[in-house]
């Protein structure tokens, strides 16, 4: 079946054009915001245009929904003035400045660099030693509630970038490893995590046990696992 593409506009909307065997006009999006539309080659450009601009409601709804759908990330997609990321939770801003040290401000992390390398070099070196600070504050807040009611060590821990887990633990080792993506998600997610791991020291499996010592220190657990959702592994 033969196809033909083109780009086209209307009052704004840019969308593409695919002329095929096809009944009906037919519009959607893709998940980059991209508006697509299939069309018989019979059908009058001008009917298209006014099929498209007649969804443009449609249209901002569902870009709206693709944007709120996005995972949200510690790391940015480009390291450059204005990129955004997100720490504890909050929607920030990198902002290159010609000197000092790296700052944050208002969700405004100021960075001393004028190339995206030296972008890059800066906040990865701020966000690693950010998450040591950060995560040792949780775990030892943790360890004293822990110790309160069980004989618990306390754990090596480690961090490092994990594609598929918030933390995990090795019971056998007494050591818990807490992933520096955690760093984006809100602080009450990364209790719930750290309060996750210190349960695997009591219970190495996801039993009812388990999950009654997670309840005992973070009764709402399963709100907070569920907002951990919108946040982005590597």
């Amino acid at each position: 079946m033969n196809t033909k593409q083109t780009i086209r506009h209307i009052n704004g909307i840019e969308y593409i054009l695919t002329r095929k065997s096809v009944k009906n006009v037919n519009l959607r999006l893709h998940k980059d915001g991209s508006v697509h539309v299939s069309a018989n080659p019979r059908v009058p450009l001008y009917y298209i245009d006014n099929f498209v601009y007649g969804s443009r409601d449609f249209i901002a709804k569902a870009r709206e929904n693709i944007t709120k759908s996005k995972e949200k990330c510690l790391i940015p997609t480009d390291f450059c003035d204005k990129a955004e990321f997100y720490f504890l939770g909050r929607q920030t801003i990198i902002k290159a400045v010609s000197k000092g040290e790296v700052k944050l401000d208002n969700n405004i992390v100021y960075i001393p660099a004028n190339n995206g390398e030296a972008v890059r070099k800066h906040l990865l070196k701020w966000l690693n030693a950010q998450a040591a600070l950060i995560f040792k504050q949780y775990v030892q807040e943790t360890y004293r509630e822990f110790r309160q009611h069980y004989n618990i060590p306390y754990p090596e821990i480690t961090v490092r970038a994990m594609k598929s887990r918030w933390g995990s633990c090795r019971p056998d080792k007494a050591k818990i490893t807490l992933n520096l993506m955690l760093l984006a998600a809100p602080p009450e997610c990364i209790k719930y995590v750290t309060v996750h791991e210190f349960a695997h020291l009591l219970h190495p499996n996801h039993s009812k046990d388990f999950w009654n010592v997670v309840a005992r220190f973070v009764p709402d657990y399963k709100d907070r696992r569920n907002a951990l959702k919108s946040y982005q592994t590597i």
